[in-house]
């Protein structure tokens, strides 16, 4: 189980980026896995209130915000049609469908993503 010392849940993406870029304060995105750790965090920036979920497409990619869901990857049609569905097979087998509706690329792998066609 993780310690929290002190929680924040910023507002702006902005207000996000600066809390972050502090040693002792861990971007929450998700917390699913937070029970599998054991860890001690100085100050909590839940990520939960940003406009971080969603898989948008662009003029050269593909931009997937941080709290966009396992599932939401795994059924995004135009994501897996410009990529031969690598994005499907990827997650499809991940436990099952409450797991992939509740973990958010954030908080699975730790970033936002940018893919470049």
């Amino acid at each position: 189980m993780y310690t929290i010392r002190t929680y924040s849940m910023p507002q702006t993406v902005e207000e996000a980026a600066e809390l972050c870029r502090k040693k002792a304060h861990t971007p929450l995105a998700g917390t699913l896995w937070t029970r599998l750790g054991n860890r001690r965090i100085g100050t909590a920036v839940d990520l939960s209130a940003l406009p971080l979920r969603g898989i948008e497409e662009t003029e050269t990619g593909f931009t997937i915000g941080a709290m966009t869901t396992l599932r939401d990857v795994e059924l995004d049609e135009s994501l897996n049609e410009a990529y031969d569905g690598t994005f499907y097979e990827a997650v499809k087998d991940i436990v099952g469908v409450q797991l992939r509706n509740a973990a958010t690329m954030g908080g699975a792998f730790g970033v936002a993503l940018v893919f470049q066609m």
